[in-house]
C-alpha cells in the first residue's frame, strides 16, 4: 500500500468515522442532559402547583410521578450508555489522527527522515488500537455498573 492509498483508505476514512461518531454521541449526550435538566426543574414546580390549577383527581401527583420516573430513567440511560465519554473519546482520537496526518504531510518532527511513512503508519495504527482498547474499557465499565445495580 502506498502513501496516497493509506492516507485515503485508512486515515481519511477513520477521521470521517470518528468525526461522525463523535458528533452523533455529542447530540445524544446534549439531548439527554437537556431533558434531565428540564425534568429536574419541572418536578419541584409541579409539586408546588395548586390542585385547582390542573383538574382531575391526583393530577399533580401523577405528573410528579411521571416526571420523576422519567428523570430517573434518563439519568440511568445517560450513566449506562456513556454518550459524553464516547463523544470525548471519539473527538480525541479524531484530533490525534489529524495531528499525525499534518505532521506527516509537512514532514515535521519524527517525519523528517526516510522512515517517515513507516513511522506514520505505526503511530496511526497505535492511535486506532488505543482507541479501541479505550472503547472496550468504557463498555466494560458500563456493564459492571449495570451488574452492580442489579446485584
Amino acid at each position: 500500500m502506498n502513501v496516497d492509498e493509506y492516507l485515503t483508505q485508512r486515515v481519511e476514512d477513520q477521521v470521517r468515522y470518528f468525526e461522525s461518531a463523535g458528533n452523533r454521541e455529542k447530540k445524544k449526550f446534549h439531548r439527554i442532559q437537556t431533558a434531565i435538566i428540564v425534568l429536574g426543574v419541572l418536578v419541584p414546580v409541579v409539586v408546588n402547583l395548586p390542585e385547582s390549577l390542573i383538574p382531575g383527581e391526583n393530577s399533580i401527583k401523577m405528573l410528579t410521578t411521571i416526571f420523576s420516573v422519567s428523570l430517573a430513567v434518563l439519568t440511568g440511560i445517560s450513566n449506562l450508555r456513556k454518550h459524553g465519554d464516547l463523544w470525548l473519546r471519539y473527538r480525541g482520537t479524531e484530533e490525534m489522527l489529524k495531528r499525525e496526518r499534518f505532521l506527516f504531510l509537512t514532514q515535521s518532527g519524527d517525519y523528517a527522515d526516510e522512515k517517515a511513512f513507516h513511522t506514520f503508519v505505526t503511530r496511526v495504527e497505535s492511535v486506532l488500537t488505543d482507541d479501541y482498547k479505550g472503547f472496550q474499557g468504557v463498555i466494560e465499565e458500563a456493564k459492571n455498573a449495570t451488574k452492580e445495580k442489579q446485584g
